[in-house]
């Protein structure tokens, strides 16, 4: 299955050698390249996105294609490139981002400076670490724009890791979560360890607020004593308790694993998500 899905846009898309290329790029780098020949299609496709109707992670583009669908072989020229390229700019001024790389076979175009200062720098088609450099650059850029867009979704959740609460280093533990939580990775019941870890800070902070006695050190007995407390409100009572109940290790959670990766408990991983959620916004009001 891909992880990353890309528009791609070239007249040769469907060609024997392109497709080596391809299937590099989904065997080895987990992309799945989608293929039109013209930027006709292209901007078409890109008005589907804006739609929501298909999702791409970035946009590949050759230097010489099609502009016109059904366009005859030997009319490929620059034109193309440059109405996606100014529709992709319409698009970021909206705040609509699409993370840009150009392949293409043009060799002409190495030392052109004008052609540079327009598009930025390019990778060859002819050259295999650029092949590998720009399936590398893609997985990184598209990461990158996930965790921003999550940073911004989940603004509230993330204000809970700093040093006044819980600490920066639950950044990464929350960023893992809140991927398999938008992914929905719901058999996967790796995402217990780390919201336990979460709630290990949890607890810490809730100690330095005096709101569990310091000598008290089993997650366990840390629960019982925000659930008991009748001045928080319930819902948070319930929400520490029933995450501790589910991540805490040992027998039990063994078979809750069991429950979750079996498709038993297809909804578990998700609302023990939720509940740490409301967890991380409640503790900034303390």
């Amino acid at each position: 299955m891909s992880k990353y899905n890309v528009l791609w846009l070239d007249d040769q898309c469907n060609s024997d050698e392109l497709q080596e290329i391809a299937d590099k790029a989904f065997d080895d780098y987990s992309i799945k390249l989608d293929g039109l020949e013209s930027g006709e299609e292209g901007i078409e496709e890109l008005d589907k996105f804006v739609r929501k109707e298909v999702h791409y992670d970035a946009i590949l583009l050759d230097a010489r294609f099609h502009n016109k669908k059904n366009a005859v072989s030997g009319t490929e020229d620059l034109k193309g490139l440059s109405e996606v390229w100014s529709k992709l700019d319409q698009l970021e001024g909206k705040g609509i981002l699409l993370s840009r790389f150009i392949l293409s076979g043009q060799t002409d175009l190495t030392g052109s400076s004008i052609f540079k200062e327009t598009y930025g720098e390019f990778y060859s088609k002819h050259k295999s670490e650029d092949i590998d450099r720009l399936f590398s650059d893609i997985c990184k850029a598209a990461d990158e724009k996930e965790e921003t867009l999550l940073r911004n979704k989940y603004s509230n959740v993330f204000g809970a890791c700093s040093v006044g609460f819980i600490g920066k280093h639950n950044e990464v533990r929350l960023m893992k979560i809140l991927k398999g939580y938008e992914n929905q990775d719901f058999a996967n019941p790796d995402y217990f360890n780390p919201i336990r870890k979460v709630m290990e800070d949890v607890f810490a902070y809730c100690k330095r607020k005096r709101l569990i006695p310091l000598g008290v050190t089993e997650m366990n007995d840390q629960s019982r004593r925000i659930y008991n407390n009748t001045s928080l409100p319930i819902y948070i009572r319930r929400s520490v308790q029933n995450v501790v109940d589910i991540c805490q290790e040992g027998s039990h959670r063994a078979s809750i694993d069991t429950a979750v990766s079996s498709g038993q408990a297809p909804y578990l991983v998700s609302s023990t998500i939720m509940n740490l959620m409301n967890i991380l916004i409640w503790i900034k009001t303390i």
